[in-house]
């Protein structure tokens, strides 16, 4: 076989999006029925749904922290992959005093949601839609309803009936998958200070008994996962490293004693 190539090298950008989906700067050249295609494709739900996360005392809180880090892994994916990020960078706004006008407030690094959605209110949230719809390329107002869209089918039936129901009075100028987004990851987890003590605890005490199969991967996988939980509430207890350290110490203990008794 003959391997062809293009004389012009791409940039870092272009190079990691180039076997992608249908990028949002040409989605302008598109008029239904063929934009229907790539909608349909950027709207498609993930195959493992958002769930109602219980953070309460019971033996599933580690693998439910993991599951739903898993799917924002997932979602992350999907937005890169059909180009609907750039409305997740929160565009913080002020009025103009003469006309009254929406102007951006420059900022050098702008918030990104989807890492930092503990620390950005929904006033902001909202704010930063309005904007994108008023001021916004027509990319933008399909990236605002197609990532709606996705996340809305992505989520079970109890959560996605909370997430509307705390949504329903937003004007429709204020609504898109940011906002979405935000209200479906406050309601999935708590932030109450018994919940993460639970889950701290949790940390602390974990067993790798407790995983079917004694799996090691599968333990490593959960209680990262549970750590990304507590990053993401910024509620990381200060001695954290030591504590998962002495952890990690004794699962290869229990481990080595469930292989020295196997082998008896």
């Amino acid at each position: 076989m003959k391997l062809e190539f293009n004389k012009k090298a791409r940039d870092n950008v272009e190079a990691a999006g180039a076997g992608g989906a249908i990028k949002k700067d040409n989605r302008a050249h598109l008029k239904l029925p063929e934009l229907g295609k790539p909608e349909a494709r950027a709207t498609s739900p993930l195959s493992d749904k958002f769930t109602l996360l219980s953070l309460g005392d019971n033996d599933d809180q580690l693998a439910n922290a993991y599951s739903v880090t898993m799917r924002l892994v997932e979602m992350t994916k999907h937005f890169k992959r059909f180009d609907l990020l750039d409305v997740f960078y929160i565009v913080k706004t002020t009025v103009n005093a003469t006309d009254g006008s929406l102007e951006p407030v420059t900022s050098p690094e702008p918030l990104y949601l989807l890492d930092d959605y503990a620390k950005i209110s929904i006033k902001e949230i909202r704010e930063s839609i309005r904007f994108f719809r008023i001021y916004g390329k027509d990319y933008h107002i399909q990236n605002l309803e197609w990532s709606e869209l996705f996340l809305e089918q992505s989520c079970d039936d109890e959560l996605k009936k909370k997430v509307l129901e705390n949504t329903m009075n937003v004007p429709d100028l204020e609504k898109g998958g940011p906002l979405f987004f935000k209200v479906m990851m406050d309601v999935i987890t708590s932030n109450t200070e018994e919940a993460i003590r639970t889950l701290t605890l949790k940390l602390s005490t974990f067993k790798i008994t407790s995983i079917q199969g004694e799996n090691i991967s599968k333990a490593v996988s959960q209680l990262r996962g549970a750590y990304r939980r507590l990053v993401i509430s910024e509620k990381v207890p200060h001695d954290i490293s030591d504590r998962l350290c002495w952890r990690m110490t004794k699962i290869k203990a229990e481990l080595r004693r469930i292989q020295d008794w196997e082998q008896d």
